[in-house]
Protein backbone atom coordinates (compact mmCIF):
# COMPACT_ATOMS: atom_id res chain seq x y z
CA UNK A 1 0.00 0.00 0.00
CA UNK A 2 1.15 3.15 -1.09
CA UNK A 3 1.86 5.72 1.11
CA UNK A 4 0.36 9.66 1.16
CA UNK A 5 2.45 11.87 0.04
CA UNK A 6 2.51 14.82 2.30
CA UNK A 7 2.68 18.59 0.83
CA UNK A 8 5.97 20.05 1.26
CA UNK A 9 6.47 22.09 4.51
CA UNK A 10 5.59 25.83 4.12
CA UNK A 11 8.80 27.88 4.81
CA UNK A 12 8.21 30.63 7.49
CA UNK A 13 9.13 34.10 7.11
CA UNK A 14 11.43 35.35 10.21
CA UNK A 15 10.41 39.27 10.99
CA UNK A 16 13.52 39.49 13.15
CA UNK A 17 15.85 38.91 10.26
CA UNK A 18 17.34 41.07 7.90
CA UNK A 19 15.25 41.36 4.55
CA UNK A 20 16.36 40.67 1.46
CA UNK A 21 14.73 43.46 -0.78
CA UNK A 22 13.72 42.48 -4.75
CA UNK A 23 11.61 45.00 -6.96
CA UNK A 24 9.53 44.02 -9.43
CA UNK A 25 7.38 46.53 -12.34
CA UNK A 26 5.89 46.51 -14.92
CA UNK A 27 4.56 48.51 -17.68
CA UNK A 28 1.30 47.69 -19.72
CA UNK A 29 2.90 49.10 -23.45
CA UNK A 30 6.29 48.40 -25.00
CA UNK A 31 6.95 52.47 -25.83
CA UNK A 32 6.41 52.95 -22.01
CA UNK A 33 9.18 53.60 -19.98
CA UNK A 34 9.18 51.62 -16.18
CA UNK A 35 12.12 54.42 -14.83
CA UNK A 36 9.23 56.18 -12.61
CA UNK A 37 8.16 52.75 -10.71
CA UNK A 38 11.96 51.88 -10.58
CA UNK A 39 12.80 55.27 -9.06
CA UNK A 40 10.14 54.36 -6.97
CA UNK A 41 11.62 51.44 -5.61
CA UNK A 42 15.39 52.43 -5.43
CA UNK A 43 13.92 55.01 -3.17
CA UNK A 44 12.62 52.73 -1.28
CA UNK A 45 15.51 51.04 -0.74
CA UNK A 46 15.38 48.14 -3.59
CA UNK A 47 18.81 47.64 -5.06
CA UNK A 48 18.84 48.43 -8.74
CA UNK A 49 20.01 45.11 -10.07
CA UNK A 50 17.64 43.67 -7.78
CA UNK A 51 14.94 45.09 -10.06
CA UNK A 52 12.85 42.76 -12.41
CA UNK A 53 10.31 44.35 -14.98
CA UNK A 54 8.36 43.52 -17.77
CA UNK A 55 6.96 45.24 -20.84
CA UNK A 56 3.35 43.66 -21.34
CA UNK A 57 -0.19 43.50 -20.23
CA UNK A 58 -1.28 42.29 -17.19
CA UNK A 59 -3.46 39.31 -18.36
CA UNK A 60 -2.89 37.17 -21.55
CA UNK A 61 0.91 37.77 -22.10
CA UNK A 62 3.45 36.45 -20.61
CA UNK A 63 5.69 37.98 -18.09
CA UNK A 64 8.64 36.30 -18.10
CA UNK A 65 10.37 38.85 -15.88
CA UNK A 66 7.65 38.12 -13.11
CA UNK A 67 7.93 34.13 -13.45
CA UNK A 68 11.67 34.39 -13.38
CA UNK A 69 11.43 36.95 -9.88
CA UNK A 70 8.77 34.06 -8.73
CA UNK A 71 11.52 31.21 -9.29
CA UNK A 72 14.56 33.51 -7.26
CA UNK A 73 12.41 33.98 -4.31
CA UNK A 74 13.60 32.90 -1.06
CA UNK A 75 12.56 32.83 2.31
CA UNK A 76 12.57 36.03 4.58
CA UNK A 77 12.61 38.12 0.96
CA UNK A 78 10.24 41.32 0.45
CA UNK A 79 8.85 41.55 -2.77
CA UNK A 80 8.62 45.54 -3.42
CA UNK A 81 6.25 47.11 -5.94
CA UNK A 82 4.55 50.06 -6.92
CA UNK A 83 0.94 49.57 -7.01
CA UNK A 84 -0.95 45.85 -6.44
CA UNK A 85 -1.92 45.81 -10.43
CA UNK A 86 1.86 45.53 -11.28
CA UNK A 87 1.32 41.38 -10.39
CA UNK A 88 -1.73 40.97 -12.54
CA UNK A 89 -5.15 42.83 -13.93
CA UNK A 90 -7.48 40.59 -11.57
CA UNK A 91 -7.85 39.64 -8.03
CA UNK A 92 -7.39 35.98 -8.56
CA UNK A 93 -3.65 36.18 -10.26
CA UNK A 94 -2.99 38.76 -7.96
CA UNK A 95 -3.86 36.55 -4.59
CA UNK A 96 -1.89 33.86 -6.61
CA UNK A 97 1.20 35.57 -6.48
CA UNK A 98 0.38 36.84 -2.56
CA UNK A 99 -0.06 32.57 -1.84
CA UNK A 100 2.94 31.48 -4.12
CA UNK A 101 5.13 33.77 -2.34
CA UNK A 102 4.01 33.37 1.21
CA UNK A 103 4.80 29.24 0.77
CA UNK A 104 8.16 29.70 0.20
CA UNK A 105 8.05 32.43 3.37
CA UNK A 106 8.78 35.78 1.44
CA UNK A 107 6.39 39.02 1.61
CA UNK A 108 4.75 41.85 -0.45
CA UNK A 109 4.81 45.17 -0.09
CA UNK A 110 2.86 47.82 -1.80
CA UNK A 111 4.20 51.20 -2.71
CA UNK A 112 1.48 53.21 -3.33
CA UNK A 113 -0.49 51.26 -0.51
CA UNK A 114 0.88 51.12 2.61
CA UNK A 115 -1.55 48.59 4.26
CA UNK A 116 -0.44 46.34 1.49
CA UNK A 117 2.61 45.18 3.33
CA UNK A 118 1.99 41.31 4.19
CA UNK A 119 4.90 41.25 6.54
CA UNK A 120 2.66 43.03 9.38
CA UNK A 121 -0.53 41.56 10.84
CA UNK A 122 -2.77 44.07 8.97
CA UNK A 123 -1.50 43.52 5.73
CA UNK A 124 -2.52 39.93 6.14
CA UNK A 125 -5.52 40.95 7.34
CA UNK A 126 -6.14 42.63 3.67
CA UNK A 127 -5.13 40.25 1.84
CA UNK A 128 -7.29 37.48 3.51
CA UNK A 129 -10.16 40.23 2.89
CA UNK A 130 -9.44 40.23 -0.60
CA UNK A 131 -9.29 36.63 -0.87
CA UNK A 132 -12.91 35.82 0.92
CA UNK A 133 -13.95 38.48 -1.90
CA UNK A 134 -12.42 37.18 -4.81
CA UNK A 135 -14.01 33.67 -3.58
CA UNK A 136 -17.69 35.10 -3.34
CA UNK A 137 -17.02 37.05 -6.58
CA UNK A 138 -16.08 33.76 -8.37
CA UNK A 139 -19.89 32.15 -6.21
CA UNK A 140 -21.99 35.05 -7.59
CA UNK A 141 -20.39 34.77 -11.22
CA UNK A 142 -21.29 30.93 -11.00
CA UNK A 143 -24.75 31.58 -10.02
CA UNK A 144 -25.55 34.07 -12.63
CA UNK A 145 -24.62 31.40 -15.14
CA UNK A 146 -26.22 28.80 -13.69
CA UNK A 147 -29.42 30.82 -13.59
CA UNK A 148 -28.83 32.38 -17.21
CA UNK A 149 -28.03 29.09 -18.82
CA UNK A 150 -31.57 27.45 -17.37
CA UNK A 151 -33.56 30.88 -18.52
CA UNK A 152 -32.05 30.45 -22.20
CA UNK A 153 -32.78 26.75 -21.96
CA UNK A 154 -36.46 27.21 -21.26
CA UNK A 155 -36.79 30.12 -23.49
CA UNK A 156 -35.62 27.09 -26.15
CA UNK A 157 -32.11 28.73 -26.90
CA UNK A 158 -29.04 26.47 -25.76
CA UNK A 159 -25.90 28.35 -24.45
CA UNK A 160 -25.44 31.20 -22.40
CA UNK A 161 -25.17 33.84 -24.56
CA UNK A 162 -27.33 35.93 -26.64
CA UNK A 163 -26.08 35.91 -30.83
CA UNK A 164 -25.48 39.37 -31.92
CA UNK A 165 -26.95 38.82 -35.12
CA UNK A 166 -30.31 37.96 -36.22
CA UNK A 167 -31.99 34.90 -37.99
CA UNK A 168 -32.23 37.05 -40.86
CA UNK A 169 -28.74 38.59 -40.74
CA UNK A 170 -27.33 35.40 -40.78
CA UNK A 171 -29.46 33.43 -43.89
CA UNK A 172 -28.33 36.55 -45.37
CA UNK A 173 -24.32 34.96 -45.61
CA UNK A 174 -25.66 31.78 -47.23
CA UNK A 175 -24.41 32.34 -50.39
CA UNK A 176 -20.69 33.62 -49.31
CA UNK A 177 -17.93 31.49 -48.67
CA UNK A 178 -18.26 30.25 -44.46
CA UNK A 179 -14.97 31.87 -43.41
CA UNK A 180 -15.88 35.36 -45.17
CA UNK A 181 -19.75 35.04 -42.99
CA UNK A 182 -17.90 33.94 -40.51
CA UNK A 183 -15.27 37.74 -40.57
CA UNK A 184 -18.28 39.53 -41.24
CA UNK A 185 -20.57 38.59 -38.59
CA UNK A 186 -18.02 38.79 -36.05
CA UNK A 187 -18.14 35.08 -34.78
CA UNK A 188 -14.95 33.63 -33.04
CA UNK A 189 -14.06 30.68 -35.07
CA UNK A 190 -16.01 29.04 -38.14
CA UNK A 191 -17.88 26.34 -36.12
CA UNK A 192 -19.66 28.54 -34.22
CA UNK A 193 -20.81 30.33 -37.37
CA UNK A 194 -21.40 26.81 -38.69
CA UNK A 195 -23.57 25.89 -35.58
CA UNK A 196 -25.52 29.17 -35.60
CA UNK A 197 -26.18 29.12 -39.29
CA UNK A 198 -27.92 25.92 -38.22
CA UNK A 199 -30.35 27.01 -36.21
CA UNK A 200 -31.04 30.05 -37.92
CA UNK A 201 -32.13 27.71 -40.85
CA UNK A 202 -33.77 25.65 -38.04
CA UNK A 203 -35.85 28.43 -36.51
CA UNK A 204 -36.96 29.68 -40.74
CA UNK A 205 -38.17 25.76 -41.25
CA UNK A 206 -40.05 25.55 -37.88
CA UNK A 207 -41.73 28.76 -38.71
CA UNK A 208 -41.92 28.27 -42.60
CA UNK A 209 -44.40 24.81 -41.48
CA UNK A 210 -46.63 26.92 -38.72
CA UNK A 211 -47.69 29.56 -41.32
CA UNK A 212 -50.36 28.69 -42.95
CA UNK A 213 -50.92 27.82 -46.46
CA UNK A 214 -50.27 30.47 -49.81
CA UNK A 215 -53.51 30.79 -51.46
CA UNK A 216 -53.90 29.98 -54.66
CA UNK A 217 -54.36 31.75 -57.93
CA UNK A 218 -57.72 33.06 -58.52
CA UNK A 219 -58.74 32.33 -54.45
CA UNK A 220 -58.88 34.00 -51.62
CA UNK A 221 -58.23 32.67 -48.20
CA UNK A 222 -61.14 32.36 -46.24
Amino acid sequence: MQKSRKNPPKSKFDPTAEPYLIGYARVSMADQSPDLQIDALVAAGVPRERIYYDQASGSGVKRPQLDLMLQDARVNDIIVIWKLDRLGRSTRQVLNTFFELDNKGAKVRVLTQPLLDTTTPMGQFFVAVMAAFAELEKDIIRERTKAGLAAAKARGRVGGRQSLCTDEEILATKRMRPTEAQKRLGFRNLASYIRRLAVAEANKAKADSAAPPAPEDGKESP
